[in-house]
């Protein structure tokens, strides 16, 4: 019974801590941000810091997967699914993106921030490593049914997410008409690097 309650405090106790180092992040910037500025946020010992986190950096891992790790096995269910149309997948896993993207918001306006060039970078990283396999795969099954005409699925997949990660680095995304001539846009670009037919894909933004 003890352990149990134990382990649950130590992940509660993690929790705070990423918590605190966002709010933090977004008040200072992570440069100004220091391991005692967290601790005293939560008011524990810098033992107990270093108990879940080797570094400050090992944190800023924590804090960007809290914001994208869901993504990823979301994107996996539908890429690994048999039953669905290769471009319904596609179509899903690019709205996916976007709605956690928008959900996001805040933290990505925040990495475009003076003084976050480390986020941003670790953060772009993570999300490349975590989604360019992935909707490659999807691209690669597609292509050997012929339902793409993709010589280089990996690379068009690299494309197609810098492509939506230069989308939501535009400051004016706040606008509707903006908004709607960038998915419009968004649409337009898949259905002519794919190859495939018109009105095959439907993003919401």
């Amino acid at each position: 019974m003890n352990m149990t309650r134990i382990t649950k405090d130590r992940q509660e106790r993690r929790q705070e801590l990423i918590e605190a180092s966002k709010r933090l992040f977004l008040q200072r910037g992570y440069d100004q941000t220091a391991v005692y500025d967290i601790v005293k946020e939560v008011n524990v010992a810098q033992g107990t810091f270093y108990y879940h986190f080797a570094s400050k950096a090992d944190l800023l891992e924590a804090v960007v997967e809290s914001r994208f790790g869901g993504l990823e096995d979301e994107v996996r269910d539908v890429a690994s699914d048999p039953r669905e149309d290769d471009a319904q997948k596609v179509n899903d896993i690019i709205n996916q993106m976007l709605q956690s993207f928008t959900a996001n918001r805040e933290i990505l306006e925040f990495i475009h921030q003076d003084g976050n060039m480390v986020l941003h970078e670790r953060l772009m990283k993570t999300a490349f490593d975590l989604l360019v396999p992935l909707l490659a795969q999807t691209l690669a099954a597609g292509a050997q049914k012929e339902r793409f005409d993709v010589s280089h699925p990996e690379e068009t997949a690299e494309f197609l997410v810098a492509a939506i990660a230069y989308l939501f680095h535009q400051p004016d995304l706040v606008d509707p008409k903006r908004l709607e001539s960038m998915r419009a846009t968004l649409e337009l670009v898949l259905t002519r690097v794919l190859g495939v037919q018109d009105d095959q894909f439907h993003l919401k933004v």
